[in-house]
């Protein structure tokens, strides 16, 4: 019982270790943004937003935002559906994320609320979308999605949570 203790401590502590530094990088990171005319527009749990133009850096501070900026990346380039749009997106490193900037709808205005696509409210995390530059109705947050990989072929992401 001990050795499971003392090997449970040292994951807790590697785990530490790697939010730590994660966090300094993403601090990093964002000085450099905001030097170089970057304006932060918000944040999440696990990643921080910034937007220049038409773009925004989805700048990951925990291992959570380094796995969704994976899953968002891997989403968009591997599962193409019909009814989904996901605003597009490339991994720049494990936590940064780039991607097309959207302005967000919002799902308790009546009138944007209208707007909204049916499957936007199919999404894991809500119904996160937003009007690209060029008006088309996108994701912009689908970090959460589940996916449901089988081999040799590529299916959609599961909204139905499993």
């Amino acid at each position: 019982m001990g050795q499971i203790m003392g090997q449970i401590d040292l994951l807790i502590e590697m785990r530490k270790i790697f939010y730590d530094q994660q966090y300094l990088k993403a601090l990093k990171i964002e000085e450099i943004l905001k030097a170089k005319g970057w304006i932060y527009i918000g944040s999440g749990k696990d990643r921080r937003v910034w937007k220049k133009r038409n773009v925004v850096l989805k700048i990951a501070y925990t291992e959570s935002g380094v796995l969704a900026n994976k899953q968002e990346d891997y989403v968009f380039h591997n599962f193409k559906n019909d009814e989904i749009r996901y605003a597009p997106c490339r991994l720049v490193s494990d936590n940064i994320l780039m991607m097309t900037a959207v302005s967000p709808l919002d799902d308790l205005d009546p009138v944007q609320l209208s707007r909204m696509p049916k499957w936007a409210f199919d999404l894991m995390d809500g119904p996160q979308v937003g009007i690209s530059k060029d008006g088309r109705i996108l994701a912009y947050d689908y970090g959460e999605e589940k996916l449901e990989v089988m081999a040799g072929g590529n299916r959609a992401p599961s909204h139905n949570g499993g």
